[in-house]
């Protein structure tokens, strides 16, 4: 079937650079920082002034080479990586065991009783990995964890703004097959709520799609034969269906589908609080119009079966994306959101995580590895693309893969994103010309950029209800044993260079435990992107209005 409407996505994340041209941000201060160091050593020799320039050449071009981007990442960031690592090894931070207070206590009395270094040091080990939260989920508690309401998760990630999340689950808004008009319509109709939660007077600043793929749970299935099924049917049959219901568990995937909604807790979020009540109190009638809003504009835009989440069925959600043995949907022996983290141990490349799923038979531990990267502009080609074009990720393998596919969807206001639209197009003819001029082919990459620079200006006009949009994305992938990873992972990249024309997937090494977060519905794993000059001056021109306003 083929697809209908098409957007130019990779373009509009592309960094130009001032005066044209695609800016790599490590070299730059890489080499600014050869060239100042290097300055400084030519004047300071004096005579043998000549010595100082060569070797500010030397270092200008070892900075260059250093920074230069390969499909391997460049050296730096390799360098930078097999330290991160060595440091991560050496404090004893890859493994994680949920804080427990009688233990700790335990291993704190150790370590101060501890005679001789190398006990300490090993205490001490333990201790680290002992800690309250998970890496990539430092921060998070419950603003409203009560039975039976929407589940407001509280974050602040240290050092990061603080946030509040809700999660919504849906079946998606296509049931069976469908025209390409309905596609097209879908895909609008999403992008009408975005614009709509990404207007200059919305709270919402962020959305996380989330696509959990993983083996359909034959529960349902094996319990309505129990009710069912006539006593005086033959064992062949009883059989046969027993099979068939192996065979569906075995080798078919099943799919859930959830966005995670983010409300930064700034001073727009706590001003307008403030009218619904003091402290808590106003955060959660503030938040509970909020959701309301954005449970009725999911439904407008035709997703079916929309649901709110609680704070137990979040945690639910959490604990089986680290160990898929953990059924999604089960909350029966969850009562905190500690309750939700297992206990893991990080390789360079994955993470293992154990756990005992099975509540009649506690002592019997099973453990997943889980290997997690990102999709990002500088590693996507350039191109047109449809509202199917990750179907090849979603289905088609050949192997029952258990994945999690997650893009974050930050909410530009139009005025930001107009100005940068406009800046991207002049950069992108800029650099055009300047080719044309030297006789130089015009770069394809560039043509196709500027396409998309164009058409988003064009969307983000005056009188249009465009918003703008930066987006990043993340794939998990957890298999039971190593070789069921590595030939997981070949598959996968296999069907990410075909026809989602990703030209590699980036795997975040040494960084495996804190990475798996990005693709839970909490909404970590983008940065805010940095705001224009112009867009800063304007907001300081403007002020913060008269105190005799409304």
């Amino acid at each position: 079937m083929s697809e209908g409407r098409t957007s130019v996505i990779g373009g509009e994340a592309s960094a130009r650079g001032l005066f044209g041209g695609r800016r790599n941000r490590a070299r730059g201060i890489a080499v600014s920082i050869a060239a100042v160091f290097g300055g400084f050593l030519t004047l300071s020799l004096g005579d043998a002034r000549l010595v100082g320039f060569a070797i500010m050449l030397g270092l200008i071009g070892l900075a260059w080479l250093g920074t230069a981007g390969t499909h391997n990442g460049s050296i730096a960031q390799r360098a930078i990586t097999r330290a991160r690592w060595k440091d991560t090894d050496k404090t004893g931070q890859r493994n994680f065991v949920p804080f427990n207070e009688p233990v700790w206590t335990a291993m704190s009395d150790a370590y101060f009783g501890a005679a001789d270094k190398e006990n300490k040091a090993s205490v001490w080990r333990d201790m680290v990995a002992m800690r309250e939260w998970p890496d990539g989920i430092i921060g998070m508690q419950w603003l409203q964890e009560e039975y039976g309401k929407p589940g407001i998760a509280w974050h602040r990630p240290p050092g990061e703004e603080a946030y509040l999340s809700v999660v919504f689950s849906t079946n998606g808004q296509i049931a069976g097959m469908e025209s390409n008009s309905y596609l097209d319509y879908s895909a609008q109709a999403f992008g009408e709520v975005l614009n709509k939660l990404g207007a200059a007077g919305s709270l919402v600043r962020r959305v996380q799609s989330v696509t959990r793929l993983m083996a359909i749970d034959s529960a349902r299935h094996e319990h309505w034969i129990r009710d069912n099924l006539d006593t005086d049917t033959p064992d062949e049959f009883q059989e046969s269906y027993e099979e068939v219901i192996a065979e569906l568990r075995d080798n078919q995937v099943g799919q859930r589908h959830m966005f995670a909604f983010v409300w930064p807790t700034n001073g727009d979020f706590l001003a307008r609080a403030d009218r619904y009540g003091e402290d808590r109190d106003g955060w959660i009638a503030l938040m509970n119009q909020e959701i309301a809003r954005v449970l009725s504009a999911l439904r407008t835009a035709g997703f079916l079966d929309v649901k709110i989440l609680s704070a137990k069925k979040v945690s639910a959600v959490l604990r089986h994306m680290q160990h898929p043995d953990f059924p999604i949907d089960r909350v029966v022996d969850i009562d905190t959101l500690s309750d939700a983290w297992m206990p893991s141990s990080m390789d360079y490349s994955y993470v293992t995580t154990y756990g005992a799923p099975k509540l009649h038979d506690p002592g019997h531990v099973t453990s997943w590895l889980t290997r997690t990267a990102r999709i990002s502009a500088p590693n996507l080609n350039v191109a047109a693309r449809g509202s199917l074009w990750l179907v090849p990720l979603l289905t088609g393998l050949g192997l029952q893969i258990v994945r999690t596919i997650a893009f974050h969807i930050e909410l530009i206001p139009q005025q930001d994103a107009r100005d940068q639209a406009e800046q991207d197009t002049v950069s992108d003819l800029t650099d055009m010309r300047t080719r044309a001029r030297k006789g130089q082919l015009v770069d394809q990459t560039t043509s196709t950029e500027l396409a998309g620079a164009q058409i988003r200006a064009r969307d983000l006009g005056p009188g249009k209800s465009h918003q703008g949009a930066a987006w990043v994305g993340y794939i998990t992938i957890s298999a039971r044993t190593r070789d069921e990873l590595m030939h997981a992972i070949d598959a996968i990249e296999a069907a990410a260079g075909g026809q989602p024309a990703i030209r590699s997937l980036e795997w975040l090494d040494t960084q495996q435990a804190a990475a798996a977060a990005n693709t839970w519905p909490v909404g970590r794993g983008i940065k805010a992107s940095k705001r224009l000059a112009s867009a800063r001056a304007r907001d300081l021109l403007a002020g913060n209005g008269s105190k005799e306003e409304l």
